[in-house]
């Protein structure tokens, strides 16, 4: 694993040389700093939601828009970022999309209806979407067959986010109004820019697929064909679509409904991405011990069990849907841990490609699966956390199929 020591430049006489090789050792810190964007643009501003929703005149609905919104640009975008990535190379792209990014936290600054808010929030989702396809393609450049790990240490990293986010983000709109979320994410955008400028080295392989029309329909067929590509996709659609709809349903029902204070609201977040962290650096050692498939219906079954949990509890306590939530984000980060990598593992010649059609189906498919699952919950008035619930329940065909060729293959020596 690279580390970012000055004494891996040892013996470098070209200062030019010495100069690249520093920017290469830094690269892992700058992967997990890119990785932060993401998750950074929504938790940051959770506890905030309500504030903004009376500022701005607008309905709870319309809030949790303005994080699908942001989410499924993010996936959309990966479609044109990705073969960016890939032609012009993995750094110019980034630095667009921080650019992208902090320019559009501080449009938010200026909104004062929900048009005013929810452009800005798509164009800062196109910027995201830029960072974390090249972050991604990054890894499979760089660690290729030991990929998966670094992507399973990543997420873990990812996971401070939600972690911390909340908290800051409660603290900062308490002191100074909700407008300082986002001054913060466009000062976190300038610096982290400075710091890519500074350090970080390009990595394409010389070899990666660039010729062509940017947006060709070809380039993802080989991607598509494979089956087990689009097994792990789906099954990273679905889980993102719980994330999604957990962090959109929850400061609805915790602040709305139950009527819980900030700090409360940021302690029971927090705890639960406290737990996704732990699973996150846990799921290498579980993935190496049980093997990646075992470890993955693992991870099925939590959110099976979570969801089974959620649906038929009475909902009107924070234990009641936090219980369940600590078991389902566990087995989230089984399913992230073993699924993106297994997706990407087949794709050394176009990891950008690859990795913008795994962000098409994780973060658009799953924004899309999420906001109409919201627009279901208000439509049949279902209490939150019985719908999130039951979101988890779709993960029961996958289990069950999971199962079944478990047992078949266990089968196959007896019956030879």
């Amino acid at each position: 694993m690279l580390g970012c020591a000055a004494s891996d430049c040892g013996g470098i006489e070209d200062s030019a040389g010495s100069a690249n090789l520093i920017a290469e050792s830094c690269l892992l810190p700058l992967l997990v700093l890119l990785v932060f964007f993401g998750p950074l643009g929504v938790d940051l501003y959770l506890p905030a939601m309500p504030e903004m929703a009376r500022a701005l005149s607008v309905s709870d609905a319309r809030m949790q828009d303005s994080i699908t919104w942001y989410l499924i640009s993010l996936g959309l975008g990966q479609l044109l970022a990705g073969p960016l990535a890939d032609r012009h190379g993995r750094r110019p792209v980034v630095l667009g999309g921080i650019l992208i990014y902090g320019l559009s936290a501080a449009l938010v600054l200026l909104a004062q209806d929900a048009a005013g808010l929810l452009v800005p929030r798509l164009l800062q989702g196109l910027g995201a979407c830029a960072i974390s396809v090249s972050a991604f393609a990054m890894v499979r450049d760089r660690y290729g067959c030991d990929s998966g790990r670094i992507f399973a240490y990543l997420n873990g990293s990812l996971c401070f986010v939600p972690v911390l986010a909340p908290m800051l983000g409660g603290l900062l709109a308490e002191w100074f109004g909700w407008q300082a979320n986002f001054v913060f994410m466009a000062l976190f955008a300038l610096l982290a820019g400075i710091a890519v400028w500074l350090r970080l080295a390009e990595t394409r392989p010389p070899a990666t697929e660039s010729a062509g029309r940017l947006i060709n329909p070809a380039r993802y067929r080989p991607v598509l064909a494979d089956g087990r590509f689009v097994r792990h996709a789906l099954y990273c659609l679905l889980g993102m679509a719980v994330v999604l709809t957990y962090v959109s349903v929850l400061p609805v029902w915790f602040r709305g409904r139950l009527g819980m204070d900030t700090a409360t609201f940021s302690f029971w977040f927090g705890s639960c991405a406290l737990v996704s962290v732990a699973m996150f650096f846990l799921a290498p050692t579980i993935s190496v011990r049980l093997g990646a498939r075992r470890t993955l219906i693992v991870g099925i079954t939590a959110m099976v069990v979570a969801g089974a949990l959620l649906v038929s509890l009475p909902p009107g306590t924070a234990l009641a849907m936090m219980g369940p939530m600590y078991l389902a984000t566990s087995g989230v980060a089984l399913i992230f841990g073993t699924a993106v990598g297994a997706a990407l593992a087949p794709f050394a010649n176009r990891a950008g490609t690859a990795s913008a059609l795994l962000g098409l189906f994780q973060l658009g498919g799953g924004g899309l699966l999420a906001a109409l699952w919201l627009r279901l919950g208000h439509w049949i008035d279902v209490a939150e956390p019985r719908l999130l619930g039951a979101l988890m329940l779709l993960f029961l065909p996958a289990l069950l199929s999971a199962l079944g060729k478990t047992r078949r293959k266990a089968a196959e020596p007896a019956a030879g």
